[in-house]
């Protein structure tokens, strides 16, 4: 196989036991799109990861990624502070 797209919207436990495995056994692959939409609970899964789930693929010609990490928020945050200190910063 020379080219494979993959579309994922996992989450992040996923990322590790199911995705980068299979990355790996694609060594041959010449054009590669992966796009994936990753639910984390504290650690954003981003191009570095990917980087190191596809760097033996030396055949690798087209490379095209979208990868969104999501992380919900338990604790409330307070817009308006942030709001207002970003303001005074610029004043």
């Amino acid at each position: 196989m020379k080219c494979f797209s993959l579309n994922v919207d996992c989450e992040a436990r996923y990322y590790d036991t199911s995705i980068v495995p299979l990355l790996k056994r694609m060594s041959n692959l010449e054009k590669l799109a992966f796009y994936m939409e990753v639910h984390c609970e504290k650690t954003f899964i981003d191009g570095n990861s990917l980087k190191e789930s596809i760097s033996h693929m030396e055949q690798l010609k087209n490379f095209i990624f979208n990868i969104r990490s999501i992380i919900f928020l338990d604790d409330e945050i307070d817009f308006l502070s942030i709001s207002m200190w970003i303001i005074q910063m610029y004043l």
